[in-house]
């Protein structure tokens, strides 16, 4: 079986959990170390019990505790190349890992790891580099999109392919535009390598929403969005689909600084 926890979505941390058959690894550690582990305390897991860490990006709030809680609990770290490049040149983490721990993956190529194959592909995004991760056990797919400039033919065959799917609703445009935000960083938000909106989200979602089960909206921003109006344009749009309203796949919003319940997946 395969479930997960967010302990964090959003600009302040993003930090994902996830559980199969008693093996656990995380998707991104952008939290601070001691928030994370009061969290993992709180749900009784042990941080030893923690096989691996994949990142998607080297920015810090998806990368803030991986490197420390590498090197405190021997925990192997899987990015890519240039997501190791941003990383190692970053100030911001001063503890680094040993390098044994450190393991560079290729986009597009499958690994198993923590008894899942799990699969890294291209995400637009104005980071050095950037992943989502398609991860299946058995029957049961996920596909983690996060940071997203925009819907791609790779983003959307690996989409295609899941039953679950967690992807970003970062922004509503007239809440940007209105928003107290310099233009410069309103027109890098809203470009086709900052992040992904309700509505596209909510797009993306509706042309797969046949085969989805369950969904989850994260990377929600706190200034130019809210769980409220996410979940809005997305159910809307659903609504309008020719899909029975029995078949439309469950949509969660995940909180920017707080833990979730544990979902499981179907």
């Amino acid at each position: 079986m395969l479930r997960f926890i967010s302990f964090g979505s959003g600009s302040s941390g993003n930090c994902y959990l996830l559980e199969c058959d008693g093996a656990r690894f995380l998707v991104d550690s952008g939290i601070g170390i001691r928030r994370l582990l009061h969290y993992l305390r709180q749900y009784a897991v042990s941080p030893e019990s923690i096989q691996a860490i994949l990142l998607t990006h080297d920015h810090l709030d998806h990368t803030r505790s991986a490197e420390c809680l590498a090197a405190k609990y021997d925990i192997p770290i899987y990015a890519t190349a240039l997501t190791w490049q941003g990383i190692m040149n970053n100030p911001a983490i001063p503890k680094k890992s040993k390098p044994e721990l450190r393991h560079a993956i290729l986009k597009n190529q499958t690994y198993d790891i923590c008894k899942c194959h799990i699969t890294p592909f291209e995400v637009p995004h104005d980071s050095q580099d950037c992943a989502g991760y398609f991860i299946a056990q058995g029957t049961c797919t996920l596909c983690i999109v996060t940071d997203c400039g925009q819907l791609t033919p790779t983003i959307d065959q690996y989409i295609s392919q899941a039953h679950n799917l967690v992807l970003e609703a970062n922004y509503d445009p007239q809440m940007l535009r209105e928003g107290p935000y310099p233009y410069q960083l309103k027109k890098r938000i809203s470009s086709a390598h900052g992040h992904l909106s309700n509505l596209e989200a909510a797009q993306i979602i509706s042309a797969h929403a046949f085969h989805l089960a369950k969904v989850w909206l994260c990377h929600l921003s706190e200034h130019n969005n809210t769980p409220q109006t996410a979940l809005e344009i997305v159910e809307n749009m659903l609504q309008q689909s020719d899909i029975s309203s029995s078949d439309l796949p469950e949509v969660h919003v995940l909180k920017r600084t707080e833990p979730s319940v544990f979902f499981d997946l179907d």
